[in-house]
């Protein structure tokens, strides 16, 4: 049996990312089936779904891949301008799946690693850094910057990310200027 750790079973599941990304940059996910899925990858239509329940398992398996990813990317030690500019050049650079993605689940778990929550130990010392008095203020604050940050990208996206990476990271400073981070 073909279990998850199997070489053979993780060269499939890659194969189909790779196949469904591809599909995605030249038609909208309602348009893509499973079918079409497995003749790119050349596999039974069992075989996707002994990795996948359906299309929409695939999209966020993908999104965890990728906040794996920029979860690892952020945890170098840059000030926070520097951040946002790699998270704004890992959504332009993700662009097509990120568009789909936006409109069927909404804020990317990769906008998570931005700001520590309160169950972890950074809080405390963020929220200090950033002139809060205590936790709740910082939940409060964080939950009105990842809404506003996901109406953005949001926005973003859907002018095919018109604007550099570096124009938007300024829009949000200028945003946040008085904030020392």
């Amino acid at each position: 049996m073909n279990k998850s750790n199997n070489e053979r079973y993780r060269e499939t599941e890659q194969r189909l990312i790779e196949a469904f990304i591809t599909l995605l940059e030249k038609k909208d996910i309602s348009r893509i089936t499973i079918r079409e899925l497995c003749e790119a990858c050349q596999i039974h239509r069992s075989s996707f779904y002994l990795h996948f329940q359906d299309i929409y398992a695939l999209l966020e398996r993908i999104e965890d891949y990728l906040a794996q990813y920029y979860g690892q990317l952020f945890t170098q030690d840059i000030d926070i301008s520097a951040r946002f500019l790699q998270f704004f050049s890992f959504i332009q650079d993700h662009r097509s799946f990120y568009k789909v993605y936006w409109n069927h689940f909404g804020t990317p778990k990769a906008l998570e690693a931005m700001m520590p929550d309160d169950q972890t130990d950074g809080a405390p010392a963020f929220a200090d850094r950033l002139g809060f008095s205590n936790s709740i203020e910082l939940n409060y604050h964080r939950l009105f910057f990842r809404a506003g940050l996901t109406a953005l990208i949001g926005h973003w996206l859907s002018r095919d990310c018109l604007e550099t990476p570096e124009e938007l990271q300024q829009i949000l400073e200028r945003e946040y200027k008085d904030r020392a981070y």
